[in-house]
């Protein structure tokens, strides 16, 4: 059982937010430097799902990507590229930086849509690529204080007043749309 448990990328999570609580209640520098390897190890976790489903969906086609089953009002590929646009959004947009992907994703994948249409095989790639990519860019960032001044705001779960609200959002978002995935997987 021990061995399901570490291959797991959400079993993680609670222990991330429980660690990330104490962070504030200590106001050191020695705070700081572990709240960065902290968001650090929540990018990576993120890194870590997103691994993951691009190896559980390794072996569908185009078409099953592709494919919408019935009581679903998109698909695999749709998840994929949302998950990114999410992260770019939450992120970047919302702490005033462009995003580091074509911006012809933005309104593609945003929350509230639906595929318009199929994806061929080289923009799946190129979405494939993204899932990590995008993660690459973000570490880099993170680390340069490209989100420093990350304004308060408010999402449908709650209010975000900083990156690292943002990155503990985004690992849960994740969450969420790997079981979508992995739902669409079985009805393919």
């Amino acid at each position: 059982m021990a061995t399901n448990i570490v291959h797991n990328p959400f079993i993680l999570i609670r222990f991330e937010l429980l660690w990330e609580n104490l962070l504030y209640l200590l106001k050191t520098k020695q705070t700081y430097l572990f709240n960065i390897h902290l968001m650090m190890a929540i990018i990576e976790k993120i890194g870590n799902v997103r691994r993951f489903l691009l190896n559980q969906i390794s072996d569908l086609s185009p078409e099953q990507l592709n494919e919408i089953p019935k009581g679903f009002n998109n698909n695999v590929i749709w998840n994929l590229a949302h998950l990114v646009v999410a992260q770019q959004s939450l992120c970047y947009l919302r702490a005033g930086q462009p995003v580091v992907i074509d911006e012809r994703y933005m309104p593609l994948y945003k929350p509230g849509t639906k595929p318009e249409g199929l994806v061929d095989a080289y923009e799946i790639e190129k979405i494939k690529d993204m899932m990590l990519s995008t993660l690459d860019t973000l570490k880099v960032d993170y680390a340069n204080g490209v989100f420093d001044n990350y304004p308060v705001s408010s999402i449908r779960y709650g209010e975000m007043a900083s990156i690292d609200d943002a990155l503990q959002y985004v690992l849960f978002h994740e969450g969420i749309h790997f079981g979508y995935i992995m739902a669409l997987k079985k009805l393919l």
